[in-house]
């Protein structure tokens, strides 16, 4: 599969733009864990229709790659079809296997919906403490685990937090996000804020391929990608116009 043209995303993303800390070896398999989930998960789109400078497919061609969305979307008629046509495939483990085992990448937002749920304006929260098998997974294949963080998805709406424990229940008991937010424009709120997207590419974190990992294994490699992603949090926000920014680990 080829990638796909989301070109029609440009108009409501005042930049993106990729950057490594370290080149990616061309034809090499990664497991790229990405944050924030952000409402609306813009920067998947991004990254899925190669909007960016440079474009996602320079490193990692489109036919080379498979992106996990959330199950309940493969539920929805038409909307199925339409992940599957840009490369989104069902967040399952036995998908997820196989798309490893293919010899394929995986970018994965590993904070899913209750990340999604936790997104707020002008704040910077991951939800990683409690997932670690995406770790589990690259050791089991071999595969190294390259951390993301994009600067700017969470800026694009507002929220409330109007029934917030409610709706995060919601999240947590069916896997179901219902945010409410809103861009700038009344008439139009799902119209977002005007922000610029920096993708930040970690250190890979490699693995040594075992079929049945230890716990010590999971958290050893957990221990490294939470590391990464404080690191290169730090190192760029001011770069990115978060001088102040925080980072908090949840």
């Amino acid at each position: 599969m080829a990638a796909r043209d989301l070109r029609w995303l440009s108009p409501f993303v005042k930049k993106a733009e990729l950057h490594f800390e370290t080149p990616l070896t061309k034809g090499t398999q990664y497991l790229f864990a990405v944050h924030p989930h952000g409402v609306a998960s813009w920067h998947h789109g991004v990254l899925l229709g190669n909007t960016s400078t440079p474009p996602f497919s320079d490193f990692v061609p489109g036919d080379q790659r498979r992106h996990l969305g959330a199950s309940v979307v493969f539920r929805i008629p038409l909307w199925r079809e339409f992940m599957l046509y840009f490369g989104v495939v069902d967040a399952s483990k036995h998908v997820a296997h196989a798309v490893l085992k293919s010899g394929k990448t995986l970018v994965i937002l590993v904070g899913g919906v209750i990340e999604q749920m936790m997104a707020k304006r002008g704040e910077h929260l991951i939800y990683v403490k409690h997932r670690k098998g995406h770790c589990k997974l690259a050791i089991q294949h071999g595969t190294a685990v390259v951390p993301v963080y994009c600067f700017g998805e969470t800026d694009m709406f507002e929220t409330s937090t109007f029934l917030l424990p409610f709706r995060q229940w919601v999240a947590k008991k069916f896997s179901v996000a219902l945010p409410i937010c809103w861009g700038p424009y009344w008439w139009c709120p799902i119209y977002p804020f005007d922000v610029e997207y920096h993708h930040v590419f970690g250190n890979p974190i490699p693995t040594t391929k075992t079929d049945h990992p230890t716990q010590e294994d999971i958290d050893r490699v957990h221990k490294q990608y939470v590391a990464e992603l404080e690191r290169i949090f730090e190192k760029y926000k001011a770069q990115f116009g978060y001088p102040e920014a925080t980072l908090h680990v949840c």
